[in-house]
């Protein structure tokens, strides 16, 4: 469900009912992008409709030097799943040939997310959400891939068919694909390379092959939901209780 917000993009909220599914506490679980740029109307408004939400940032620390939060007096919690800059994802700033050069495949990326200690770094992101008490809002930089990842292995975990989980995914494509044209057309301009300019294009959208990694990790290494919850994120005692507060 969308939340419409003047200040910052891709805001929506995972509760609801979901076809031939369940049907999700809402108010709870919120996802978009980063607020660096929000504005005392939306807080109030965010406040004024959700209460004392805690916001959740994803970002490595040199993204929220960039451009940090705007919180007003919102608790907030730094939980990066990247320790450092991964270009692709964190979308940070520099030099664009050296940023083109080292680009891995989204792929990749999502891969990472999902083993070592990356992976480490997500389970405790989760494991904060499911105990949370208060409404919380994650973000990365544009709500789309760390956001996504996380989104959708709450929905997973709470009984969302995997179709709908892509499609509430694939929900960022209407904010951002705009935005990915334009600044292709301008890596285009600049390198005059139409291969690199499609590769920036799809750093700023959301593609079924990125979010289909999750569900190949899933099937391939553990076999199960169930079995990826307990042995690879280990939040299976903290489920029960979240599931409980968030179904309806």
């Amino acid at each position: 469900m969308e939340i419409k917000l003047k200040s910052v993009k891709n805001v929506r909220d995972l509760g609801g009912q979901y076809p031939g599914g369940p049907s999700i506490r809402t108010g709870m679980l919120l996802r978009g992008a980063r607020l660096s740029g929000l504005t005392k109307k939306d807080a109030t408004f965010l406040r004024k409709t959700y209460g004392d939400v805690t916001i959740i940032d994803l970002r490595t620390a040199q993204e929220r030097e960039g451009r940090p939060d705007k919180t007003y007096d919102f608790d907030i919690r730094l939980m990066p799943i990247f320790d450092l800059e991964q270009p692709g994802i964190s979308h940070g700033k520099g030099n664009i040939a050296e940023i083109l050069a080292s680009l891995p495949t989204m792929d990749a990326l999502y891969s990472m997310m999902l083993h070592d200690e990356y992976l480490d770094n997500l389970r405790a992101v989760l494991r904060f959400i499911m105990t949370c008490e208060t409404p919380v809002y994650f973000h990365c930089t544009e709500g789309k891939d760390r956001t996504g990842l996380v989104g959708a292995i709450l929905l997973l975990s709470l009984g969302v068919s995997r179709e709908e989980i892509i499609k509430d995914y694939l929900v960022t494509n209407k904010t951002n694909e705009r935005k990915a044209q334009n600044i292709a057309r301008l890596i285009y301009i600049y390198k005059r390379d139409r291969a690199i300019a499609e590769k920036i294009h799809d750093l700023f959208i959301a593609k079924l092959e990125y979010l289909q990694v999750l569900f190949d990790v899933i099937d391939n290494e553990y076999g199960s939901p169930e079995r990826f919850f307990t042995i690879g994120l280990r939040i299976d005692d903290v489920l029960p209780s979240f599931r409980k507060r968030m179904l309806q």
